[in-house]
Formats: C-alpha cells, structure tokens, sequence
C-alpha cells in the first residue's frame, strides 16, 4: 500500500443533496449512485497514476465538481481536472493564496465588490452579486481582482447543491469606465474568459448585467464573441435596475434592499463573510495540490487557448450525446478535431497514407497503466517479484530491481544490493526497440526539416489565408472601437 500523502484522502461518499437536487442531477448531469461510485473509482485510480499529477484532493466532494461540469464524461472531467490543477500553478496570482485574511480581500469584500446573497432563488440557485465600479485602479491590481473572485468561486464550489444547481450571476456596470481596459491586456482577457468557461468547474445558468456605460458596449461586443452560444444565450443585459425587476428574471426577494430586496446590502456582506471563514481552511490547502510542469507544453502552462481546443474540452453543451462511465465517448462534432474526416466517411486529398490505413482498422479499446505504457511485458514487476525471494550472492542481503534511462521501449534495469554499496548489475531491455524509435525518430525529424524548407503553393496559400484572417479580424475590432456614438 502506497504512503503517499495526498491534501485530502478518498472518502466514503454519502451523498449530501436534497431528493429534488439528486433528481435534477439525474435528468440534467446524468448521475446517479451506480455512475457515481464508478466514476470516483476511476478518477482516484487515473490521479494516483497520472505522473503529470504531483499532489491533489481525492475526497470525493472535490472529483464532483469536474465530473458535474462534464456531465459525467469522465475522459473530460479528468482533462479538466489536470488543467485546473496546472493553471492554478502556473496562474498563481489568480489561484494561490486564496487567502480572505489578506487586507487588500478583506477591504473589497467590505466594499461589496462581490458577494452572494444568502438566500437562494425559487430554482435553489445561489446569486453572485458583482459591483466592479467599487474596484479603485489607483488602489488594487488585477492580481487582487482575479483573487477575489477565485476566493468568491471556491467557496462556492465546495457546497454541493451549487454544483447542481448553479448560478445566477448580477453584475451592475456603474462606475465601470474605459480606464477598466488597462487592468488587462487582450491576449489575457482572452485567457481567462476561455478558461473561466471552460476550465473552472461552475454551472452558469444566468447572466445579468445592467448600469453600462456606452462607451463600453464594444467590450461587451467582443467580449460575448469568447463565449460559447450556450453561455450567450443566458446573457441578458439592461439599462437600469428597474428593467432588471420588470423582466422579472431575477428574484426580488433574493436581492439586496438597495436593489429593491429586503436585506440591507451590509447585512448580506456580513453573512458572505462568515461563509467565507469556514471555507479558509480548505481553500488554503489548496496551494499543495500541484503538477509536474516539465510534462506540459509551453502553450498549456500559458493557459493558451489553442491547448485547449487540442484536448477537445467543451463546456457540455445541453444537445451532446455521451455516455458517462469510463470507456464511452462523446460523438465528435463537427470541426472538433483534424482528424474527424477519418471517421465519418471523408478523405480528404492531403491526408497522409497512414491516416488512410488507420480509416480501415477496426477501433479497439483497451487502458493504458502510465508506469507500463505499452510493452507485452512488464518487466519491473516480474522482476521485483523475483526479488521478493533471491538474495545477493555475495553478502546475503536483499536484492532490489529498479527501471533507469527509460526512453520508448527501451529502459536499463539496475539490480542493486541493500548491503553491497556497489551495484552488482545493470543491463538494458529492448536495446533494438530503442534503436529503431532513434532511428524512426532521425529519419521523421529530417523529412520534417526538409518539406518545412518547401516553399509549396500550398504553403503559400495558408499563409495568405492566415493573413486575410487576421485583416478581417482587426477590419470587425475597429469597427466596434469607431462605432456609432463611441467616439463621442
């Protein structure tokens, strides 16, 4: 049994949801006792074996966030899990030290710059009051912004009923201006809003913003071009908090006084706040959970977009068909992945003979151990096995095999004594396995360097293709930036 320490263990799970929520996850996320006990076995199992995962949360309140966001598509709730886990490493500003003790957090809560109301709607949501005019730029970064709400989102997404349920959230513009535009560079606007989406296990089920400034309408324009159809049609924007009440989408009652509620504004920033110090604990031990960075690429520690449209994660839209237990597959849709003409009947003219011979195989399913990889035998196994029962010849002592230098198929097995300082023996397996993926290896990488020294046509066409992109791109941005009545 492995003494690895993990920030929190597996746990019993004695599911804690009311009997209308535990009907709603079986309609909206597919769960139900049967789904859920064999994706929890599965996701503990594929962390514990995941040398890309260093440390992280096994209990099973923490693995139902992601297993809820992808609908119990264990395959994506896992690939969402090991990026979370990586951006919050890599984007410590935003995830680590979710510390609410922290003056500069105490200071915005105070303010009200987000908070959530105590009480839930008729459809048991809880709502995320946000007041970014509040936000002093002269005062606080946009490292203090993005800790703030990953303090806000966290302690949410520890009670389970949210995780079901979802939210609301109530967002009023006053105050917001354009020199809000320089807490961000574009590239990461970019980043987060992708990432918030589709990586931070949360269920958005409404939006609703209001007191926005005009000269603001081009960011709201672009920024809803980020966004999935699904989150933009939950998006309802208005002109004063009169028409928020008239459309009657948001709850009176829920509401702060001063937004025509019955619970002073204070009064409810009070309440978050003792929600906030019983979640302090677990959100601070956050920070051990961690990743191997060496096994990611530079555009997936960025949090690049196009890393996540390699890994194929989406939000769950309401009309995909999968199936939720390990083994099954979403159906690819359309555009998805390069490769989706292999399967659906279409060839295209430039697809590679290999990808044409893999069109005609049959498809197997079969698990892949990450410390066995795929070799027909596993031979650390086989010979720690022998070294339960031989002993060193020499002084009598315990003998251990260990795997060194391994690369493709090829490895060197070193057998060493507990007694003898010297090692008594190292010889390498597979020698002509890794030969030949050298070899493989040489002769790929040259025919890469010389068809990428090709000027072709076809090359040439991409490029001009990938510049009129980019004019049509900048053509529609100073379109919104020059827009009726912006300028003035």
């Amino acid at each position: 049994m492995s003494d690895r320490k993990w920030v929190t263990e597996p746990d019993h799970y004695v599911c804690p949801l009311s009997k209308e929520s535990q009907e709603i996850a079986r309609l909206e996320l597919r769960e139900d006792e049967k789904s859920r006990d064999s994706a929890l076995e599965s996701m503990r199992d594929w962390i514990k074996q995941n040398p890309r995962i260093r440390n992280c949360r096994l209990d099973a309140r923490f693995l139902l966030r992601f297993l809820r966001f992808k609908k119990f598509s264990v395959e994506q709730a896992k690939e969402a899990l090991e990026r979370y886990v990586l951006l919050r490493q890599t984007f410590g500003v935003a995830f680590n030290c979710l510390d609410i003790t922290i003056p500069m957090m105490e200071e915005l809560t105070n303010l009200g710059y987000m908070f959530v109301c105590p009480q839930r709607d008729s459809q048991g949501r809880r709502v995320i009051v946000a007041r970014p005019g509040v936000f002093d730029l002269d005062k606080f970064t946009n490292g203090d912004m993005c800790r703030i709400h990953g303090i806000v989102y966290e302690t949410l997404m520890e009670d389970e009923e949210n995780q079901v349920r979802g939210f609301v959230h109530f967002a009023d513009g006053s105050g917001v201006g354009f020199a809000y535009l320089t807490l961000f560079t574009i590239k990461e606007a970019v980043r987060i809003v992708k990432n918030g989406e589709k990586t931070l296990p949360m269920r958005h089920k409404e939006v609703h913003g209001f007191n926005i400034h005009p000269s603001m309408k081009f960011v709201l324009d672009w920024g809803m071009t980020l966004v999935s159809d699904k989150i933009k049609s939950r998006v309802r924007l208005y002109s004063n908090i009169d028409e928020v009440l008239d459309a009657g989408y948001v709850e009176k009652d829920v509401l702060p006084k001063e937004y025509g509620g019955t619970i002073p504004m204070a009064e409810m920033i009070e309440l978050w706040k003792e929600e906030l110090k019983r979640s302090h604990p677990i959100l601070m031990s956050h920070d051990e959970m961690g990743v191997n960075e060496e096994l990611f690429t530079r555009r997936e520690k960025e949090g690049a977009v196009s890393a996540l449209r390699k890994q194929g994660l989406s939000c769950g839209a309401e009309k995909d068909s999968l199936c939720g237990i390990t083994g099954n597959f979403r159906k690819l849709e359309e555009k998805t992945l390069p490769f989706e003409s292999l399967f659906n009947g279409k060839v295209e003219a430039n697809t590679s003979t290999s990808a044409k011979k893999l069109k005609s195989c049959e498809d197997f399913d079969f698990e892949v151990s990450a410390s066995f990889g795929y070799r027909l035998i596993n031979f650390v196994s086989i010979f720690s096995a022998i070294g339960e029962i031989v002993q060193c010849k020499k002084c009598g002592g315990d003998v251990t095999f260990t795997e060194t230098s391994l690369c493709g198929l090829g490895f060197k097995l070193k057998v060493k004594c507990a007694k003898c300082e010297i090692q008594q023996l190292q010889f390498t397996i597979g020698p002509n396995a890794l030969r030949l993926s050298e070899d493989l290896d040489a002769r790929r990488i040259s025919i890469a360097n010389l068809r990428a020294q090709q000027d072709t046509k076809e090359a040439r066409m991409l490029r001009r293709a990938a510049q009129k992109e980019s004019q049509d791109m900048a053509t529609s941005l100073e379109g919104l930036l020059y827009g009726p009545g912006i300028a003035d």
